[in-house]
C-alpha cells in the first residue's frame, strides 16, 4: 500500500506541473515492483540476476575489443598498443573473479538478517573502479581508482554491523587505509615536483631522456623517498609487508565474500598496475626500488609462514596465506627483467585458481550437521566423512599452496620463480 502511495503520488506530481515524465514514473513503478525478499520467491533478484549479467556484458565487450579492435599508434616515434593483452587479460582475471563471489554469495544473501539491496550495486561499482585501475596511464587516475573501490569496501566491510568483529574491521580498514591513500598522493605530489607530469608516458620518456636522468642524480633522496611512498601505498594495498598487519584483522571481520574481494579482484587489479609502473614507468630507475622489493618480498614469506603456524580461525589463516604468496609474486618483480615480470604473471595466475578455488568451496559449504559456516580449522576435523568431495578439493588446493610436490604450487615456483 505504501508503495503505490508513492507511485501515484510521485506520478500526479508530474501531471499537476505538466511534466512530460511519464517514461519517469514508469521507471520508478518498475524499480519498485522487484520482489526483493528471498522468501516469497526462491529466485535470484532483479538487481543481483542484472548485476551478473552486466558484468558479463563486459566480459564479452572485453573479448569483442580484443578480438576486432586491436591497433597500433605512432607517439613520439614509439609504437603504443591501444588494447594491450596484458590490460584485457587482467580485466578478465578481476570480471571473473567477482562473477564468480557474486554467485558463491547468494546463499548467504538469502540468510543474511536483513535485504542487502546495496550489496550487488557495491560490487559492481568497485569492479568499475578495478577496471579503471587497471587501465589508468595517469597517477591521478590510479589515486581516484583506488579512492574510489575503498569507498565502497568501507560499505561493504559493515554488511555484518551487528557483529563487532565487523565493525571493528571496518574501522580499521577505513583509518589505516586513508594512511595508505595519504602516502600514496604524496609520492604523487613529489612525483609532480620532479617530472611536472603524472603521466606513466611522459614520466618514462623523461626518465630516459638523459638530460633529465643527470638531473634526477643530483636529487637523488627526493626521487628515493618519492619512490618508497608511491611503493607502500600499493604495499598496503597487497597485503603485503611491512603493510600487511591489518590484513588477519580485516579479513576476520569481513564477510566471507568481502574477505574473498580482498584475496581476488583487488590484489589482481592492485599488482597489475604495480608490475606495469615498476617495469615500465619505474623500470630505469630499478637501483633505487629493488632493496625494499627484496625486504618486502622475504619478510612477507616469513611472515605468512610464522603467523599461520599458531593460527585456528580459516580467514585469519588464509589471510597470512594470502601475506605469503605476495611474496612469492613481489619475489619476481625485484629481478627488473622480463622474465622476472613473466614469471610473477605466470604465478599470478595459479595465485587466482588456488584462491578462487577455496573460496568458491568455503562460500558455498556448510557443516551439515549444524547447518553453520565453517569457522576454525577443528570444523574440518569430520568434514571429509560428510563432503568427500569438497574435502578431496580443499586438500589439493591447500597442498598446492603450500607448495608441496607433485601439484603445481611447487611446480611453478620451482621452474619459473627460483629459476
Amino acid at each position: 500500500m505504501l508503495r503505490r502511495r508513492f507511485i501515484n503520488f510521485t506520478r500526479n506530481l508530474f501531471i499537476d506541473y505538466d511534466f512530460n515524465c511519464f517514461s519517469l514514473s514508469w521507471y520508478i513503478e518498475f524499480c519498485t515492483s522487484f520482489q526483493w525478499s528471498w522468501k516469497k520467491k526462491n529466485v535470484t533478484p532483479a538487481l543481483y540476476q542484472l548485476t551478473i549479467n552486466t558484468l558479463w556484458m563486459t566480459v564479452l565487450i572485453c573479448i569483442f575489443q580484443f578480438w576486432f579492435f586491436t591497433s597500433n599508434v605512432l607517439v613520439n616515434f614509439v609504437t603504443y598498443s591501444i588494447t594491450d593483452v596484458y590490460t584485457l587479460a587482467m580485466k578478465l582475471l578481476v570480471l571473473l573473479t567477482t562473477i564468480l563471489i557474486l554467485n558463491a554469495s547468494k546463499e548467504a544473501l538469502k540468510k543474511h538478517p536483513r535485504h542487502l539491496m546495496e550489496y550487488p550495486v557495491l560490487i559492481l561499482l568497485t569492479a568499475l573502479f578495478l577496471l579503471i585501475l587497471i587501465s589508468a596511464y595517469n597517477f591521478m587516475t590510479v589515486f581516484l581508482a583506488i579512492l574510489g573501490f575503498s569507498l565502497n569496501l568501507y560499505v561493504l566491510l559493515l554488511n555484518d554491523a551487528f557483529n563487532q568483529a565487523s565493525r571493528e574491521a571496518g574501522i580499521k580498514y577505513f583509518y589505516l587505509s586513508t594512511v595508505s591513500s595519504g602516502l600514496l598522493i604524496c609520492g604523487i605530489f613529489l612525483l609532480y615536483l620532479i617530472f611536472h607530469t603524472t603521466s606513466f608516458i611522459s614520466i618514462t620518456w623523461f626518465i630516459h631522456n638523459w638530460n633529465v636522468f643527470e638531473n634526477l642524480e643530483t636529487n637523488g633522496f627526493l626521487l628515493s623517498v618519492m619512490l618508497y611512498f608511491i611503493i607502500f601505498g600499493f604495499l598496503f594495498k597487497l597485503a603485503a609487508f611491512p603493510c600487511h598487519l591489518w590484513a588477519p584483522e580485516v579479513y576476520d571481520g569481513s564477510p566471507n565474500a568481502i574477505t574473498a574481494m580482498f584475496v581476488l579482484p583487488i590484489k589482481v587489479a592492485t599488482f597489475a598496475l604495480f608490475l606495469r609502473i615498476l617495469g615500465h614507468t619505474f623500470g630505469d630507475l630499478y637501483q633505487y626500488w629493488h632493496y625494499i622489493l627484496w625486504m618486502s618480498s622475504f619478510f612477507s614469506m616469513l611472515w605468512g609462514c610464522l603467523g599461520a603456524l599458531t593460527e585456528q580461525n580459516i580467514k585469519r589463516f588464509m589471510a597470512y596465506s594470502s601475506i605469503n604468496q605476495m611474496g612469492f609474486l613481489l619475489m619476481g618483480l625485484t629481478c627488473g627483467t622480463f622474465e622476472g615480470f613473466r614469471a610473477a604473471l605466470i604465478y599470478l595466475l595459479l595465485y587466482v585458481i588456488m584462491n578462487a578455488g577455496f573460496f568458491l568451496l568455503f562460500l558455498t559449504t556448510r557443516e551439515t550437521s549444524l547447518n553453520k559456516s565453517l569457522t576454525y580449522l577443528t570444523d574440518f576435523n569430520d568434514f571429509a566423512q560428510k563432503n568427500y568431495l569438497y574435502s578431496i578439493g580443499l586438500v589439493i588446493i591447500l597442498f598446492s599452496m603450500a607448495g608441496i610436490p607433485p601439484l603445481g604450487g611447487f611446480f611453478w615456483k620451482i621452474f619459473y620463480l627460483f629459476t
